[in-house]
């Protein structure tokens, strides 16, 4: 059996589709153009007539009109310019006021967590450091002896102003105390730090040694691996320390040691996120 052939339309028929499909075409600028209809109100008199002529065409389907005509309302919508991305209004921009009760609101969220300390000094740090370098005044102050909290032995020799006053304005959760076993006669200082944080678990204390030439030169730092090797938590305080130590200015202070030390802390008591194979099964 043959086929039966298309039906061929008519000319009238092209026409009335060609205009449908002209009058489908310009249904997209009713409601934007709507709106500046709305915006402009009576300002522009002849401007604002002839655009209500236009959104009363669009908005009547049954109104015949010419072709040309129809045509010609799309020239001028086109050059109105007139946005129609998803026929939506462009979003007002929020008041500066809302703008900084968010950012307050988030910002406070954020410092609760444990490690927001260890999240700003990791991304900061860095930075502060190359523009500002080590922290220590290389101008010793003078201090009145109420405010010298290292003592030393009487036969150890005295410790500069410099250590003093590094260690007196050190936060209260750095516990500073002279090595009782420091060797007599040595110029260098050993001092016990310990971490006393009620929001941080106890670990052991650290080993700082301060050179007679500080601040020229760095002191050094010792984790006894007797200590810090003992569970999987020490031993990711101890990596995470060591990391931290590689990295430092060749002109460290005792301040800069001990808040990396801090940091590794923190750092080791953050959750650390499952490992996700990306192997294909």
């Amino acid at each position: 059996q043959q086929p039966s052939p298309a039906p061929v339309m008519s000319s009238s028929q092209v026409e009335e589709a060609a205009y449908m499909e002209k009058l489908r075409r310009l249904k997209k600028y009713v409601v934007p153009l709507g709106r500046m209809i709305q915006r402009i109100g009576n300002d522009d008199g002849e401007k604002s007539k002839k655009m209500k002529q236009l959104y009363d065409m669009l908005q009547n389907p049954t109104r015949r009109m010419p072709m040309e005509t129809l045509i010609k309302c799309e020239k001028v919508l086109e050059r109105l310019e007139i946005q129609r991305d998803n026929e939506a209004e462009a979003p007002v921009p929020p008041s500066m006021e809302t703008c900084t009760a968010a950012l307050e609101e988030v910002l406070a969220t954020v410092l609760k967590s444990p490690c927001a300390a260890h999240t700003l000094h990791r991304t900061l740090s860095p930075a502060l450091s190359v523009l500002l370098g080590p922290t220590y005044s290389t101008h010793p102050a003078t201090l009145a002896p109420a405010s010298r909290p290292l003592q030393p032995p009487p036969e150890t020799p005295d410790i500069g102003d410099i250590v003093q006053g590094e260690v007196a304005r050190l936060n209260a959760r750095f516990r500073i105390n002279l090595d009782c076993q420091m060797p007599p006669g040595s110029d260098e200082l050993t001092l016990i730090c310990q971490l006393d944080d009620p929001n941080l678990p106890c670990v052991p204390p650290i080993t700082l040694t301060v050179p007679a030439s500080y601040p020229d030169k760095p002191p050094r730092c010792h984790l006894l691996a007797v200590d810090y090797e003992s569970t999987e938590f020490l031993r990711s305080i101890r990596e995470s320390m060591s990391e931290r130590l590689q990295s430092m200015p060749p002109h460290c202070s005792l301040t800069m040691m001990l808040h990396s030390w801090e940091m590794s802390v923190r750092q080791a008591c953050s959750p650390q996120p499952p490992l996700i194979s990306t192997i294909a099964s």
